[in-house]
């Protein structure tokens, strides 16, 4: 308003047309320039404020995130008021980085696991309805069998039987011997549809150690050159379960039933 009044009572005393002109030209750009960054600051804040209410929105639809995402932020506060500038603040970026890089493959419907984390596969065992199909290759499991998790994996196949599971599994053999017999026997007695191949009687792509809970998750161990297992990859996506289980019926069709039935 005092630039203004200022103007007009300058151009009143002096009636220089041009001057005024370019005056007024060079305050209508200033005005337009100031109208388009009012708007861009109020475009800017309106979406700031939808992304918060979505934000809100999106946390508050998932039952458990509001107190995991409260908890998780608050030991971050802490972290950063009490060991900020050391290495605990890096560890705490990688965690959640860590964690952000799993969900990614979960969205995908992918989890992996080291090799020696049987957790999961326990739990999903714990919790099938109908039906377990498994191989079992030589080089990855004969031995853990005997092991404490294989024990332990052998009694959740016992409740999931006393369930009404229908548990199958193929044994992928390279030479067949007494620990291949005894532990067929031991699980067909237990109630376990056994079967076995011989490796040379497959492909390499149906050599495969894997594991399908009632068609919902699919377990395959990844090897290394050495055919030591390293991890465990689970799958939740419906095309690599239907892929799984393509694989599964055709390692079936090489397969001969053991103990063999009179």
């Amino acid at each position: 308003m005092i630039i203004s009044a200022a103007i007009s009572a300058f151009f009143y005393f002096n009636t220089d047309l041009k001057a005024a002109f370019a005056t007024f030209a060079g305050l209508l750009g200033i005005t337009i320039a100031l109208q388009v960054e009012a708007i861009l600051q109020g475009q800017r804040a309106a979406e700031a404020a939808t992304r918060q209410q979505r934000l809100t929105m999106n946390i508050e639809s998932i039952a458990w995130l509001p107190e995991v995402l409260d908890e998780s932020l608050e030991a971050i506060k802490k972290i950063e008021a009490e060991f900020g500038g050391t290495m605990a603040v890096d560890l705490a970026k990688k965690a959640f980085g860590d964690c952000l890089g799993q969900l990614r493959d979960l969205r995908r419907g992918k989890f992996y696991a080291p090799f020696v984390d049987h957790s999961l596969v326990f739990t999903l065992t714990e919790r099938t309805h109908n039906a377990l199909l498994a191989t079992s290759v030589e080089e990855v499991d004969l031995s853990w069998w005997q092991s404490t998790a294989g024990q332990t994996y052998w009694r959740l196949h016992e409740d999931a039987l006393r369930r009404g599971v229908q548990v199958q599994r193929i044994f992928i053999y390279q030479t067949w011997t007494d620990d291949h017999a005894t532990l067929a026997r031991r699980q067909h007695a237990g109630g376990v549809r056994t079967l076995r191949v011989n490796r040379e009687n497959l492909p390499p792509d149906l050599r495969v150690d894997m594991i399908m809970w009632d068609g919902l998750c699919g377990y395959e161990s990844r090897v290394n050159s050495s055919g030591e297992a390293i991890t465990n990859n689970y799958t939740f996506a419906e095309r690599d379960l239907t892929r799984m289980l393509d694989r599964f019926r055709m390692i079936e069709s090489c397969a001969e039933q053991w103990p063999r039935t009179t």
